[in-house]
């Protein structure tokens, strides 16, 4: 038999403590905000490194693109 055998949803929830529905909706939120500052730190460093002089100089040289003293691609 086990714990929650008969028990109704009614039961359950009122066996929580009555602050709980708060505590999991900060946690949800306090994950879900560390989780987006990974995500954006991780945007932002991509970002820089392919604004970067060494990675544009990278993708001409491996796309063989030539320019002129302007600055236009031939």
């Amino acid at each position: 038999m086990g714990m929650f055998e008969g028990a109704n949803v009614s039961n359950l929830f009122d066996a929580l403590p009555e602050d709980y529905a708060d505590t999991v909706a900060d946690e949800a939120l306090e994950s879900a905000r560390s989780y987006a500052d990974e995500i954006y730190e991780r945007l932002r460093d991509e970002y820089e490194h392919m604004c970067s002089e060494e990675y544009i100089a990278e993708l001409c040289d491996a796309n063989e693109y030539l320019f002129n003293k302007k600055g236009e691609l031939l």
